[in-house]
């Protein structure tokens, strides 16, 4: 068995190789991801990239190479023209920035992007989950000394008081250091992660009940709006694409499951829209996210091309249900620069790596 196993590396490892090395001789375009556009304080997930570094990054974009739109850098991959050096910007997610803080930068650069919303709070108003936590365990009020969360039939259990060493009376004194706090939150994020949407609702109401938080969304976390979704998808540089509903890891579903978060997301962009939505991006995206069920989905659905969340370079051979980038993060612009160049060296999209 472990003969078999290692000679499956080894084969695995040699048409990484081949596939490198052609792509060395081919052209190659990139696919950047961005979330959102904003002087986020705290940041704890580094989806912030600042307005003053945003707009050294296009500077940078247009310096060294093309900016071209997913559509177009679609139309190109089926038709066998990668353009050499080509740039494609997205944005996961829908924060609101992207309109208020993105768009005047891409404007000002005329340089095209593409946004994918997730669509379960774009009635209600609501934040993502991960937004939600930020602001009752890092940023709300005092922690209580004991909570928990209960996940399956596992049980998870914070506490601030040493066990025995704390007198009652004491215990309403302690407070949990910020450290303490980002800890717990990351922690919290991740139990909550890989979770249905039942699961993750039960699990917040759980947690509600203990921080005293309700789900208002704050300022600063917004959604991009029915209104605003529209506006910004009327704007000749931007395209709205479709992240799912929930923003659930797909390959945990069945197929049917799967299927039904993929077209609830985008029927309730459609509506708003009152276009077809033909562009996808997979929540979360990794290659142990994402299965060959979903990619297989994603083209039956009619979609035009699906993104990943997965370094790689987009060439003639690259499959439009599994189109990787590459994450940025708040990088000034002479690092973007090198990083740049970097995202540009030869290397094949990893394959999914579940059914």
């Amino acid at each position: 068995m472990r003969v078999v196993s290692g000679m499956r590396r080894i084969l695995q490892a040699t048409q990484v190789a081949a596939r490198q090395a052609a792509m060395l001789f081919a052209n190659r375009a990139i696919i950047l991801l961005y979330h959102r556009v904003a002087e986020g304080q705290p940041d704890p997930q580094l989806l912030c990239v600042s307005p003053q570094h945003f707009a050294e990054h296009l500077q940078v974009l247009r310096r060294w190479g093309r900016p071209v739109a997913l559509r177009d850098l679609s139309a190109g991959l089926r038709s066998g023209s990668i353009p050499a050096r080509g740039v494609t910007l997205t944005f996961d997610d829908g924060y609101a920035d992207n309109l208020t803080q993105a768009l005047p930068l891409l404007e000002q650069a005329q340089v095209p992007a593409t946004v994918y919303a997730s669509t379960a709070h774009v009635q209600s108003g609501g934040e993502l989950y991960i937004d939600e936590l930020q602001h009752a365990i890092l940023t709300g009020r005092d922690l209580p000394v004991e909570f928990e969360l209960h996940i399956g039939r596992t049980e998870y259990r914070w506490s601030a008081a040493p066990p025995g060493k704390v007198h009652p009376a004491a215990v309403d004194n302690l407070t949990w250091p910020d450290s303490a706090r980002e800890r717990i939150y990351l922690e919290v994020c991740e139990l909550l992660r890989p979770l249905n949407a039942a699961e993750r609702a039960h699990a917040l109401e759980e947690l509600r009940a203990q921080l005293g938080e309700r789900p208002v969304a704050c300022s600063q976390h917004r959604l991009l709006s029915p209104n605003q979704l529209h506006a910004l998808d009327s704007h000749p540089l931007v395209e709205i694409g479709s992240h799912g509903r929930d923003h659930v890891v797909l390959a945990n579903l069945d197929r049917d499951a799967q299927a039904a978060e993929m077209r609830a997301g985008l029927q309730v962009l459609e509506r708003i829209l009152e276009r077809k939505v033909e562009s996808f991006a997979y929540p979360y995206g990794s290659p142990w996210d994402v299965g060959r069920r979903t990619i297989a989905l994603a083209r039956e659905l009619g979609l035009r091309e699906a993104c990943a969340n997965t370094p790689g370079q987009v060439v003639r051979s690259s499959n439009p249900y599994w189109l990787p980038r590459f994450l940025v993060r708040d990088w000034d612009g002479e690092e973007f620069e090198r990083r740049l160049r970097g995202f540009d060296r030869p290397q094949p999209a990893r394959e999914v790596a579940r059914e």
